[in-house]
């Protein structure tokens, strides 16, 4: 990461708006109450981070929207493998206490990196870091201090050492509390934002029985046809499927995947984890971390103990998230990636702490929007910080958009033609 921001030693607090609605003061019985007293430390120095991971898992396990990418098991291996040469700290926003002896309460995190917005548009702005394995940007948001957070972090972004034009969040989830939140706080301030892109992704919902889940999905002719082609596929030989989520056998497994993943396309393309360095560093301490903390799913449908397909799972609050997923191409006319799909159904919806599962996967992926019923609204968010700058790219983006797509659009009318 670039040593161009540093955290203050002694970060000062402000006054927030919103304090009043966190219920008992925001801490646990018997726990002296937090005053409205708020600080952002932006932090870049990897062993300060690691310093504080047990007040960060804390925060990760009461966020009131749980994001596996921002924990720090994750998070920390993100930094090492792809933070070199960018201007990245993180923010840490925390709660005063009311009282001297008692230790502010860390209330908020999120990774920002400064940049600028695209080659194209050369204006400033501090975006939610994003990398190639991280599929969701929303900040860890301690549960009831949201708006708290929020304001803070963006008066930090809009006025402190680390202003620009713009704040982003490149894939923000679009429903829920946090989103509520955002958009308290921006029409608080009459804040200029806009959405570049909103879309649903695929959601598992893991709290009902699974076999009434996949038949109200799929038709009896396709539950026959999987079964027809399970059938064929004993015919090879002997049918097993595994399911690891302690540390003792996970790097075994971690290995496996990885040649699985390799042999196929992603290998002939060049983009197989395995065939980047920092990739291949990165995947192994996130497994081990994730394994280290309780959080890792692997399974796997194994021919002959030869595995044909392969997902890990990442579990995080009371969810999961589907991480990545490898098969055999060899066998590809037994459709062993949905074979293995169907019983990552069963297991979601018949393990005890998982009541839903984020997909992580594109807007169009056909396999698994058949499988999952649910979506997940997510959104790129751009916000203007109240320079003209970004005023101005907010203001006219939607106008620019347009005209892009009405010159995509030429020679490919939906009916009949209008002229002006």
């Amino acid at each position: 990461m670039s040593e161009t921001v540093e955290a203050d030693a002694n970060p000062q607090p402000r006054m927030v708006r919103f304090a009043d609605r966190i219920p008992n003061g925001g801490r646990g019985a018997g726990e002296p109450p937090l005053s409205e007293r708020i600080s952002v430390e932006l932090i870049e120095n990897l062993k300060e981070l690691e310093a504080r991971v047990d007040e960060w898992s804390d925060l990760a396990e009461n966020a009131s929207e749980p994001n596996v990418f921002y924990e720090p098991w994750m998070l920390l291996p993100a930094l090492r493998a792809f933070g070199g040469g960018r201007e990245i700290c993180v923010a840490l926003v925390s709660r005063e206490s009311s009282r001297n002896d008692t230790p502010p309460l860390l209330c908020g995190l999120m990774p920002v990196e400064r940049r600028k917005l695209s080659a194209r548009v050369p204006v400033s702005v501090a975006s939610a870091w994003t990398h190639e394995f991280c599929y969701l940007t929303t900040p860890l948001l301690r549960r009831g201090h949201e708006a708290v957070c929020l304001e803070a972090l963006f008066g930090e972004l809009t006025g402190g050492r680390c202003a620009t034009s713009l704040i982003e969040f490149p894939c923000l989830s679009a429903e829920g509390v946090i989103e509520s939140a955002v958009d308290e706080v921006l029409d608080f301030h009459s804040a200029g934002a806009f959405d570049v892109s909103r879309h649903g992704r695929a959601l598992l919902d893991a709290r009902g029985d699974w076999e009434e889940y996949v038949a109200s999905l799929l038709s009896s002719h396709h539950r026959s046809e999987l079964r027809r082609q399970r059938r064929r596929l004993t015919d090879l030989g002997e049918i097993k499927l595994k399911f690891v989520t302690d540390a003792q056998h996970s790097d075994f497994w971690v290995q496996q995947f990885l040649d699985l993943e390799r042999r196929g396309w992603k290998g002939r393309n060049r983009t197989a984890i395995s065939q980047n360095e920092a990739s291949a560093v990165f995947f192994n301490e996130v497994m081990q971390g994730a394994a280290r903390e309780g959080k890792l799913m692997l399974l796997g449908l194994f021919l002959n103990n030869e595995p044909i397909a392969l997902k890990c799972n990442l579990l995080s609050g009371q969810g999961a998230f589907a991480f990545k997923i490898a098969y055999d191409e060899s066998l590809e006319k037994f459709s062993p990636g949905v074979q293995l799909e169907i019983e990552n159904i069963r297991i979601a919806c018949e393990h005890p702490a998982v009541d839903w599962m984020d997909s992580c996967a594109a807007p169009r992926h056909s396999m698994i929007n058949r499988l999952w019923r649910e979506r997940r609204a997510v959104r790129r968010l751009l916000v203007s910080t109240g320079r003209w700058s970004g005023d101005a790219v907010v203001g006219l983006w939607p106008a620019a958009r347009c005209v892009v797509r009405r010159r995509r659009r030429r020679g490919r009318p939906f009916g009949r033609q209008t002229h002006d």
